[in-house]
């Protein structure tokens, strides 16, 4: 009994190793260096590394569990859903799908998971990146007990966040992080590395701004007025056109029309 108890709270602590991690070590530095290690974003510029939006005008799969989960019978079967037909249906092959909607001339259509400058860690910008892992939660394929695993935890996450808030300096919660892509304008996004659960359930509750933190494994920002250093065009893998359209694509994109292609809209 008493080492099936021990075996729970180890297995707890792992699960959430990350958050603890974080506040013992890191958010003390926070409070300390909170002027230059948090930025407050608009959530309508927040979006994901595969172009899913978290503004109000975007869609997002977990936003769209949580509006069918309001709206519908919860015990209705999984294979009617729309988070379940979005993991059947969205399994994209390449990184092309960013841009195949608006520019189907691009002919530079890496691997899943990377980009013309790499990727969005900083070690990608000077590797190139590597292909996503298939069990990744951006897209398809998901076997049926991950996908019931990703609900349990997203409507977890809505309940608590609905009545207690998103309170990233207590433990278990901790910060939702990323980074920045500028255009020549000025204009910005704010691209999701971690939280990207906590932002869908902010931006479905209304929220319009988050207290984010720069991801540290991340680069701050990438502009693209620094295109010709980009690994994949510096390399002569990508042509400077190419790697524009990619760039642009999160500013163009906002979910929904993948969405409406997938027949989930």
């Amino acid at each position: 009994m008493l080492m099936g108890k021990l075996l729970d709270k180890i297995a707890t602590a792992w699960k959430y190793k990350r958050e603890i991690t974080t506040h013992v070590f890191e958010i003390p530095y926070l409070y300390l260096r909170s002027s230059v290690e948090l930025v407050e974003v608009p959530l309508d510029i927040c979006i994901n590394s595969f172009g899913f939006s978290y503004s109000r005008n975007g869609w997002h799969p977990v936003s769209a569990l949580l509006k069918e989960i309001n709206i519908c019978d919860q015990r209705k079967n999984l294979e009617d859903s729309v988070f379940y037909k979005f993991y059947e249906r969205y399994r994209p092959e390449n990184m092309g799908h960013l841009v195949r909607s608006f520019n189907s001339n691009v002919a530079f259509s890496p691997p899943v998971g990377i980009l013309p400058w790499g990727g969005f860690a900083k070690k990608t910008l000077q590797s190139g990146g590597h292909e996503l892992k298939k069990t990744s939660w951006l897209c398809g394929p998901l076997d049926e007990h991950s996908i019931r695993l990703n609900i349990k935890r997203s409507v977890t996450l809505y309940n608590r966040m609905r009545n207690c808030g998103y309170n990233p300096w207590r433990i278990n919660n901790s910060f939702i992080e990323g980074c920045f892509l500028v255009n020549k304008r000025g204009e910005k996004r704010f691209i999701i590395m971690h939280g990207k659960h906590r932002a869908a359930v902010l931006s479905f509750l209304g929220f319009e701004k988050i207290l984010a933190r720069y991801a540290p494994e991340s680069v701050r920002t990438i502009k693209e007025t620094n295109v010709d250093d980009w690994f994949y065009v510096k390399t002569k893998q990508c042509s400077v056109q190419d790697a524009l359209a990619y760039f642009h694509a999160y500013f163009k994109l906002t979910g929904a029309e993948r969405a409406k292609e997938l027949g989930l809209l």
